[in-house]
């Protein structure tokens, strides 16, 4: 108990040190030495803040084999919002989308949706570590064929979708940034790859006023690739491709007297990313597209693929930290071995 209240009130701390420790303009040499590697700029003195907007939303593609039948539910939404913190071993992501953003077609015809998420990723040494939770509420047949559209025209207001999760993956070589890719608090100095293996793990649940719910559980792994390719001083195109294998169970909870349905299988993931990035000691700048999809069994005779493909653009900036802040959260990595 001692140690989760330690662990709780560290975790308040470095929250009001982002909050409150913003305002430091100084001038500090920038470290270019980070874990053994002179390849590798480390912008550990420095708090980064970025927003960003993209279409990334899940969008769910079910084909029904037995009735010849396939459609798309998506989130009657274009644009999404998100704000970003990173400082040394910790990154912070909240989404949100304004009113004036929100809605992509007729709310009449399309329903409404409402999206929020918050994530976090850090590394250890050369493992990264991504946790996410996001949810949305209100979704419409995108596309389908008539037969299906014709059934279901009416816009699936009520439709939720939570997704909580995250992956693990591992940099083979220590002269490749991952950070550079992400967030950019590192920046790389000369073009270089690195082999990543990845272990990915997602509980999803789809929750309708009718049918029922579905919960979702999903467990890949496999290997991939990133390589950054340094232009010049200042800019970098990044590529990284994933495929994954692994287990899926899926639950199907009914609310008429229709009796509980189970899909046990395999899971299957494919990812690919690219991306272009500027860069300064201060200011940076970047877009990248990102196509990430899960392919299962929902039910028997019905697969569905949870789908992301989505493309983002943002702008950040880099703070100078105060030395109090330094030395408090230096203290917190240092307890927990970040």
């Amino acid at each position: 108990m001692k140690t989760l209240f330690t662990l709780h009130k560290n975790t308040l701390l470095l929250f009001a040190l982002f909050a409150f420790g913003l305002p430091s303009f100084a001038q500090k040499p920038v470290d270019t030495l980070k874990r053994g590697t002179t390849n590798i700029i480390s912008y550990n003195d420095f708090i980064a803040v970025r927003i960003g907007a993209s279409n990334n939303f899940n969008n769910f593609v079910f084909k029904d084999r037995a009735e010849d039948g396939k459609y798309t539910l998506a989130p009657n939404q274009q644009i999404k919002t998100v704000a970003t913190i990173a400082y040394k071993f910790v990154e912070i992501d909240l989404g949100y989308t304004p009113n004036f953003l929100k809605y992509s077609k007729s709310k009449k015809s399309n329903g409404t949706t409402n999206y929020f998420n918050l994530g976090t990723r850090f590394y250890v040494g050369r493992l990264m570590q991504n946790l996410e939770y996001s949810k949305t509420t209100g979704y419409y047949i995108r596309k389908g064929k008539p037969s299906i559209a014709d059934e279901i025209e009416k816009p699936f207001t009520d439709m939720q979708v939570i997704k909580v999760g995250g992956s693990t993956s591992y940099i083979f070589n220590c002269d490749f940034s991952f950070r550079a890719i992400y967030k950019q608090n590192e920046w790389q100095k000369h073009s270089a790859g690195s082999f990543v293996p990845t272990f990915n793990y997602y509980y999803t649940q789809l929750s309708y006023a009718r049918p029922g719910v579905n919960k979702i559980i999903d467990l890949v792994a496999g290997p991939g690739y990133f390589y950054n390719w340094v232009i010049c001083n200042e800019f970098l195109v990044s590529a990284g491709v994933y495929g994954g294998v692994g287990y899926n169970n899926t639950r199907t909870t009914y609310n008429d007297a229709t009796p509980t349905d189970k899909v046990q299988g395999i899971s299957y993931q494919f990812n690919y990313q690219g991306s272009i990035a500027y860069n300064s000691t201060h200011f940076y700048t970047g877009a990248g597209l990102n196509v990430n999809s899960f392919f299962h069994k929902l039910q028997s005779g019905v697969n569905v693929t949870d789908r992301q493909n989505y493309f983002e653009f943002y702008v950040g900036y880099r703070f100078q930290t105060t030395n109090r802040i330094i030395r408090e959260i230096t203290k917190v990595g240092d307890e927990y071995g970040l």
